[in-house]
């Protein structure tokens, strides 16, 4: 059986400026060193983990650029750092995510709010941003990454 990859040819993305958030690591590593396979310039997002987006940029010949992307004001200083490093912008992949492992009664209202601000309002903030950059550069793709991971309690029946 042939590869997929073998199976339908590849457009190549010469020339084409792509951000990946969560670039420093896993799913978000191999992603940005596909897309510098195809021929795209990799501007990597990290929020924590430096030296392993160093290492992805080494590999992929890319820019770092670190934000938090819990807060509106780093996303858009991320676009702009992005902006002013290349000129443009052809797409985004929203990749960054966080994710804890705990019990449903131990999750508190900032456990809450800190996952979903990363998981889920950056993917707005940060699709917004580039929007507004891909407009000026004659457009783009957006792709989000997503996850099944989920949140499970078994309740105990007590017996009377």
């Amino acid at each position: 059986m042939a590869d997929a990859r073998e199976a339908a040819p590849q457009k190549r993305l010469d020339g084409k400026v792509l951000l990946v958030t969560g670039a420093a690591r896993r799913i978000g590593r191999s992603i940005a060193l596909r897309l510098a396979e195809q021929g795209a310039q990799v501007a990597i997002h990290y929020g924590r983990s430096k030296a392993e987006a160093e290492q992805t940029a080494a590999e992929c010949g890319g820019r770092v650029f670190q934000a938090n992307l819990g807060s509106v004001a780093e996303i858009q200083k991320l676009f702009a750092d992005v902006h002013s490093a290349y000129g443009r912008l052809d797409g985004l992949v929203n990749n960054a995510a966080v994710h804890r492992e705990m019990k449903i009664l131990d999750v508190t209202e900032d456990d809450w709010d800190s996952i979903h601000s990363i998981n889920l309002k950056s993917v707005f903030f940060c699709s917004q941003a580039a929007v507004r950059l891909m407009m000026s550069s004659g457009g783009g793709k957006i792709v989000n990454i997503s996850s099944l991971a989920r949140i499970s309690h078994r309740v105990a029946r007590q017996s009377a």
